[in-house]
């Protein structure tokens, strides 16, 4: 799972097809290329979002955060989430579970839903 991950969308079901992440890779690039036009230059550029994992379960930029095998662990939300990495269509795709568990009832069966990552070296090619 180490690596650099584009931040591509925030999907809400709990259970996600391949159909379903392809069609978040494809509204996230449409997304992107809406925010690059609107704010091509200056302060307010569009920059995208990445999580990158790096060796020793550390993650870039965060005292806080921390992986190990599939899990991803907050310090600061008291939370560790599972990650999975699923390959579609030859691209490599990280699910991790998103926080907010707080705010689901004791007894909901709902899912705080997913955040969907796409690895670095297939983002690029997209641009």
């Amino acid at each position: 799972m180490k690596g650099k991950w584009l931040d591509l969308i925030r999907r809400y079901s709990s259970e996600l097809s391949d159909k379903q992440i392809l069609a978040a890779e494809a509204r996230a690039y449409e997304i992107r290329a809406q925010k690059k036009k609107r704010f091509p230059t200056g302060r307010r550029s569009y920059r995208p979002d990445y999580l990158i994992l790096q060796d020793g379960g550390e993650v870039h930029r965060s005292k806080n955060r921390f992986w190990s095998g599939d899990m991803f662990i907050s310090l600061d939300q008291g939370e560790a989430r599972e990650m999975d990495v699923r390959e579609i269509d030859g691209k490599e795709f990280l699910l991790l579970e998103r926080d907010d568990f707080d705010n689901l009832a004791e007894n909901d069966s709902n899912h705080t839903g997913y955040r969907i990552y796409i690895r670095e070296e297939h983002a690029d090619k997209s641009e």
